[in-house]
Protein backbone atom coordinates (compact mmCIF):
# COMPACT_ATOMS: atom_id res chain seq x y z
CA UNK A 1 0.00 0.00 0.00
CA UNK A 2 1.36 2.88 -0.74
CA UNK A 3 0.78 6.61 0.40
CA UNK A 4 -0.18 9.54 -2.00
CA UNK A 5 1.83 12.78 -1.98
CA UNK A 6 -1.15 14.60 0.33
CA UNK A 7 -1.83 12.35 2.67
CA UNK A 8 2.25 11.79 3.42
CA UNK A 9 1.98 15.74 3.74
CA UNK A 10 -0.38 15.90 6.16
CA UNK A 11 0.74 13.26 8.60
CA UNK A 12 4.11 15.48 8.56
CA UNK A 13 2.21 18.77 9.36
CA UNK A 14 0.80 16.62 11.69
CA UNK A 15 3.24 15.38 13.56
CA UNK A 16 5.47 18.48 13.53
CA UNK A 17 4.19 20.41 16.62
CA UNK A 18 4.86 16.91 18.13
CA UNK A 19 8.16 16.67 17.53
CA UNK A 20 9.20 20.96 17.80
CA UNK A 21 7.37 20.56 21.58
CA UNK A 22 9.37 17.11 22.36
CA UNK A 23 12.40 18.98 21.38
CA UNK A 24 11.68 21.95 22.84
CA UNK A 25 11.23 19.97 26.34
CA UNK A 26 9.77 23.11 27.50
CA UNK A 27 13.15 25.04 27.72
CA UNK A 28 12.21 28.57 28.96
CA UNK A 29 9.66 27.64 31.78
CA UNK A 30 10.17 27.66 34.95
CA UNK A 31 10.10 24.46 37.37
CA UNK A 32 11.41 23.69 40.59
CA UNK A 33 13.07 21.10 39.59
CA UNK A 34 17.06 21.27 39.28
CA UNK A 35 18.14 21.49 35.42
CA UNK A 36 19.81 18.31 33.77
CA UNK A 37 23.02 18.40 33.40
CA UNK A 38 24.93 16.17 30.38
CA UNK A 39 28.05 16.60 31.32
CA UNK A 40 28.77 18.46 34.47
CA UNK A 41 32.40 18.36 34.56
CA UNK A 42 32.80 21.85 34.03
CA UNK A 43 29.87 22.93 36.58
CA UNK A 44 30.96 21.79 39.76
CA UNK A 45 34.77 21.31 39.49
CA UNK A 46 36.82 20.23 42.17
CA UNK A 47 39.40 23.23 43.42
CA UNK A 48 41.45 24.14 46.54
CA UNK A 49 41.00 27.29 48.25
CA UNK A 50 44.00 29.37 48.78
CA UNK A 51 46.03 28.53 52.15
CA UNK A 52 43.42 25.09 52.56
CA UNK A 53 44.45 21.96 53.69
CA UNK A 54 45.66 19.29 51.06
CA UNK A 55 45.19 15.29 51.15
CA UNK A 56 46.98 15.02 48.06
CA UNK A 57 50.51 16.67 48.43
CA UNK A 58 52.66 15.24 51.02
CA UNK A 59 53.57 18.41 52.64
CA UNK A 60 49.71 19.22 53.29
CA UNK A 61 49.36 22.84 51.32
CA UNK A 62 47.44 23.34 48.45
CA UNK A 63 49.35 26.39 47.51
CA UNK A 64 52.69 25.36 45.64
CA UNK A 65 56.13 27.02 45.20
CA UNK A 66 56.88 27.91 41.58
CA UNK A 67 59.53 25.39 40.24
CA UNK A 68 62.83 26.75 40.74
CA UNK A 69 64.32 29.15 38.23
CA UNK A 70 60.91 29.92 36.37
CA UNK A 71 59.82 33.34 35.80
CA UNK A 72 56.66 34.55 35.19
CA UNK A 73 56.19 36.13 31.58
CA UNK A 74 57.20 39.91 31.61
CA UNK A 75 59.20 39.64 35.24
CA UNK A 76 62.48 39.03 33.76
CA UNK A 77 64.39 41.44 35.35
CA UNK A 78 68.15 40.81 33.34
CA UNK A 79 69.02 45.06 33.62
CA UNK A 80 70.89 44.71 36.80
CA UNK A 81 72.00 48.20 36.73
CA UNK A 82 68.22 49.59 36.28
CA UNK A 83 65.54 46.82 38.38
CA UNK A 84 68.61 46.24 41.52
CA UNK A 85 71.03 49.23 41.30
CA UNK A 86 74.20 46.99 40.80
CA UNK A 87 76.52 45.97 38.14
CA UNK A 88 77.40 43.06 36.82
CA UNK A 89 79.77 43.05 39.79
CA UNK A 90 77.27 43.59 42.37
CA UNK A 91 79.04 47.35 43.36
CA UNK A 92 75.89 49.85 43.61
CA UNK A 93 76.02 52.30 40.20
CA UNK A 94 77.05 55.56 40.61
CA UNK A 95 74.72 57.22 37.87
CA UNK A 96 71.29 56.88 37.24
CA UNK A 97 70.99 53.79 34.03
CA UNK A 98 68.18 55.22 31.92
CA UNK A 99 67.43 59.01 30.43
CA UNK A 100 66.13 61.39 32.65
CA UNK A 101 63.06 63.35 30.74
CA UNK A 102 59.49 64.46 31.52
CA UNK A 103 58.11 61.04 31.09
CA UNK A 104 60.18 59.46 33.73
CA UNK A 105 59.52 62.67 36.14
CA UNK A 106 55.95 62.21 35.73
CA UNK A 107 55.96 58.38 36.56
CA UNK A 108 58.39 59.06 39.15
CA UNK A 109 55.74 61.60 40.59
CA UNK A 110 52.87 59.51 40.39
CA UNK A 111 54.47 56.20 42.16
CA UNK A 112 55.43 58.55 44.94
CA UNK A 113 52.24 59.84 45.30
CA UNK A 114 50.68 56.14 45.34
CA UNK A 115 53.09 54.70 47.69
CA UNK A 116 54.96 57.27 49.46
CA UNK A 117 52.65 60.17 50.37
CA UNK A 118 50.24 58.49 52.58
CA UNK A 119 53.11 58.69 54.87
CA UNK A 120 55.56 60.92 53.90
CA UNK A 121 53.63 63.21 52.73
CA UNK A 122 53.24 65.28 49.46
CA UNK A 123 56.53 67.15 49.35
CA UNK A 124 58.68 64.52 51.87
CA UNK A 125 58.40 66.47 54.80
CA UNK A 126 56.69 63.80 57.15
Amino acid sequence: MTMSPKIYRAIILLALPGVIFLVDCGQGSKSDKPPIHFNPNMDNQEKYKAQSESRFFADGATMRAPVEGTVARGQLREDAPYYFGKDENGNYVTSIPVGINNSLLERGEERFNIFCSPCHGKIGDI
